[in-house]
């Protein structure tokens, strides 16, 4: 139902609860009340600590 920039535009200018609502709602208007199930998971990725076991032997995670 959405497209990438609707997506990268929903979970870059909200929370995740709020996008995951917002996109729901969302979904259920565009599918006229012809669906009746939805589930969202928005996970968040971040750069994992260099000060970490990994970062003092000079690997990447």
């Amino acid at each position: 139902f959405f497209t990438d920039a609707e997506l990268a535009a929903a979970t870059s200018k909200a929370t995740p609860r709020q996008a995951s609502e917002m996109l729901i709602d969302k979904a259920g208007e565009r599918s006229q009340g012809k669906g009746g199930n939805c589930s969202m998971v928005i996970v968040k990725l971040a750069n994992p600590a260099q000060d970490g076991l990994a970062g003092k032997l000079g690997r990447t995670v």
